[in-house]
């Protein structure tokens, strides 16, 4: 049991680390002891007229003498003072190592009670702190895409169930078919959001110099033919010879949904008539991306809110009321996770064109 116990005492820390000290003070100590009897040798055969041999028998019993007699006091107080250090040094760490021991997902609101000014381990309560808030964080987002798919899936278990209670005309049929069908495909853009959300968390697959005016012109092209059907002005501002090499070091897939998300968001929210316009500059060291609209704009208040996820501001909770398509509330938070994986920010802001206007500042690519 003794030996179990013995054995166990150097599987912590504060056993290694004592019989490391220790080790290292009896090598110290022997490694002394043997230079200073060559040392004395040297010395005594110099000066003394006896033989070689005799001198350094003499010498060899008196220092054995003397190391028998100190070196075990010594190796003991050394072993001691060791354990003693290492038990008060390292007690916060067993405390931790118990505590953490102790923890699961459900429990990550504990914390280790830690001396003061302790920053090395007060560093793994930042962690758990953090951790705490990404799992809060996950279950929030599960807890709203349960919320934003149980909807179209109500709508289009109730109209079916409605239009199954008696024979239907092939008008009555249709009508609830297109019902059924409108919600399908609000479902599916909820999932297709959702993957591309997740696939956003990731690092870019591949960094590459990207040419933002060419990408902001390749969206532009794309969601121009929707502006035009919904009355609005979609451009891209006419660059500069400057402005036509300015380029963002990523992916330029992931930047260009990114992009696509947040022009979308701009071409839903503006009303017939206005426009939208985009531009490419460089500012305080940064690639500047701008997508400015003639909409509503966002209020100060809600200019961080609405990049979380399925959070939609007071124009978009309005078109909600209206049975208007006021998306999935995914776009700007998609848009967001990619410029931030770019090591880039994206920001809020009320527009020249007196609506929003939506930034996207890039790390400038080194040529």
């Amino acid at each position: 049991m003794s030996k179990t116990k013995g054995l166990a005492l150097f599987r912590t820390l504060r056993g290694r680390l004592s019989a490391w000290i220790a080790l290292t003070t009896l090598l110290a100590m022997s490694a002394f002891a043997v230079v200073s009897y060559f040392l004395l040798v040297a010395e005594e055969v110099a000066e003394a007229h006896e033989p070689p041999e005799e001198v350094e028998a003499d010498i060899r019993s008196r220092m054995l003498m003397t190391l028998g007699l100190v070196a075990p006091g010594a190796l003991v107080v050394v072993t001691a003072g060791v354990l003693g250090l290492a038990r008060r040094v390292l007690r916060p760490l067993d405390d931790v190592i118990r505590e953490a021991g102790q923890m699961s997902p459900r429990d990550l609101n504990r914390r280790f009670e830690l001396p003061p000014r302790d920053d090395e381990l007060e560093t793994l309560n930042s962690l758990f702190t953090r951790l705490e808030a990404g799992f809060s964080a996950q279950a929030s987002f599960a807890f709203d895409v349960s919320h934003e798919l149980r909807t179209p899936l109500s709508v289009v278990i109730t109209e079916l169930e409605i239009a199954l209670r008696r024979p239907r005309s092939e008008t009555e049929w249709q009508a609830s078919a297109q019902t059924v069908l409108a919600e399908a495909r609000k479902a599916a853009r909820v999932v297709d959001t959702l993957l591309r959300h997740a696939r956003a968390g990731f690092e870019p697959r591949l960094r590459a110099r990207v040419n933002l005016q060419e990408l902001a012109q390749r969206v532009v092209d794309e969601q121009a033919p929707v502006a035009r059907q919904l009355g609005l002005t979609l451009a891209l501002v006419a660059a500069s010879d400057a402005a036509n090499v300015i380029g963002a070091t990523g992916d330029a897939d992931a930047l260009h949904t990114a992009l696509t998300s947040v022009v979308a968001n701009a071409v839903r929210y503006t009303p017939s008539g206005g426009q939208i316009r985009l531009l490419v500059e460089v500012g305080d060291a940064q690639a500047q991306l701008h997508v400015d609209d003639s909409g509503p704009g966002v209020d100060a208040s809600e200019r961080e809110a609405i990049f979380a996820a399925f959070v939609r501001g007071v124009e978009g909770r309005h078109l909600d009321a209206q049975g208007a398509d006021a998306g999935t509330g995914l776009g700007l938070a998609l848009a967001r996770r990619i410029v931030e994986a770019h090591d880039g920010r994206l920001k809020a802001d009320e527009s020249p064109l007196g609506g929003a206007r939506f930034t996207f500042f890039l790390p400038l690519a080194q040529d």
